[in-house]
C-alpha cells in the first residue's frame, strides 16, 4: 500500500450535535468504513449517549483524487437513514486513491477530537456496551475514590491521568440465530462459565497475551475497580490504568 501523511487527508463534517452536550456524559467514540456502515448502525442501537464517528470513504481510483465533491454527496446520501441522533458527531475521511491503508489511528484521533464530553469509550464499530453503560461508568468512577485501593495507593493519579479499561468479549461462533447481549455482568459470565459456554474473553485463542493484564479470571468476581499493572508503559501516557469491574463490551460482527 501506499504510503501516506494522514493528517493530509480531506475530512468534512456530515452531522454535529444540535442540542447541548453534558460534559459529565461518556461519549462513545469509533470509526468505520462507509462500506461497513450498517455493522456500525447495529451497535447505535445499544448505545443511548453521545457519539463522535469517523467515517472513511475509500476510493477506487489509483491514482490522487483531489475533488471529493461527489463523494460528498454519495456519502451524505448513504447516511441519510441512519440513526444518528442529534447528540452525534460524524466526520467523513476522504481516501486519495485505492492504494491508502486503512488509517485506523487517524480516524480515532478525528472521533476523539470531536468529543464534547470529559470522558470517551473507545471502541471498534463491530462492539457494543453493557447496558446503561453510562450511568453505571458514573457510579464506577465514583466508587473507586471512594475505594480501599484507591485509599491505600501511594500516588493517587488524577482522573484526567487514568485510564478506565472495560474487558472485552465474542462470541464463540457466529450465532445462528437472534440471541441477546448480556443485561449484565452476571448473565455474561454465566454463558462463559456455562457447559454449552457461547462468549469468551476476546481473541483468547488466537492472541491470548493481548488482553492478559485484564485478568479475566480476577474480573469475574470483582467487586470494585482494580489496578492493571502489567502493559508496555510507552503506550500510554497515564499514571493509573483501573479495569471496571462492572462493565464489558461484546463484538456482534455476524450478529444476525
Amino acid at each position: 500500500p501506499a504510503s501516506q501523511d494522514t493528517d493530509r487527508l480531506e475530512r468534512w463534517q456530515l452531522f454535529s450535535p444540535t442540542v447541548p452536550i453534558n460534559k459529565e456524559e461518556v461519549t462513545l467514540v469509533t470509526q468505520v468504513s462507509l462500506d461497513r456502515i450498517d455493522v456500525l448502525e447495529r451497535s447505535m442501537a445499544y448505545w443511548k449517549g453521545p457519539m463522535s464517528v469517523a467515517v472513511y470513504v475509500p476510493s477506487k481510483s489509483q491514482l490522487p483524487e483531489v475533488d471529493h465533491e461527489w463523494k460528498k454527496l454519495y456519502t451524505k446520501k448513504k447516511l441519510q437513514n441512519a440513526i444518528f441522533r442529534t447528540v452525534c458527531s460524524v466526520v467523513a475521511v476522504f481516501a486519495e486513491s485505492a492504494l491508502d491503508e486503512y488509517p485506523i489511528n487517524t480516524l480515532r484521533n478525528i472521533a476523539i477530537e470531536h468529543a464534547q464530553t470529559n470522558f470517551v469509550l473507545l471502541q471498534d464499530a463491530d462492539f457494543v456496551p453493557s447496558p446503561n453503560f453510562g450511568n453505571c461508568f458514573k457510579q464506577a468512577v465514583s466508587s473507586w475514590l471512594n475505594s480501599s485501593e484507591y485509599a491505600s495507593s501511594v500516588v493517587k493519579a488524577p482522573l484526567n491521568l487514568t485510564g478506565f479499561v472495560v474487558p472485552a468479549f465474542e462470541f464463540m461462533t457466529s450465532p445462528k440465530v437472534k440471541v441477546s447481549v448480556p443485561s449484565d455482568k452476571q448473565e455474561l459470565v454465566d454463558q462463559i462459565l456455562n457447559v454449552k459456554q457461547t462468549i469468551s474473553p476476546f481473541r483468547q485463542q488466537m492472541s491470548p497475551l493481548s488482553h492478559r493484564p485484564v485478568d479475566y479470571q480476577r474480573w469475574y468476581t470483582a467487586r470494585e475497580p482494580y489496578p492493571i499493572t502489567s502493559y508496555q508503559v510507552g503506550l500510554y501516557h497515564l499514571c493509573n490504568l483501573l479495569c471496571l469491574d462492572a462493565h464489558f463490551c461484546l463484538r456482534l460482527l455476524h450478529f444476525p
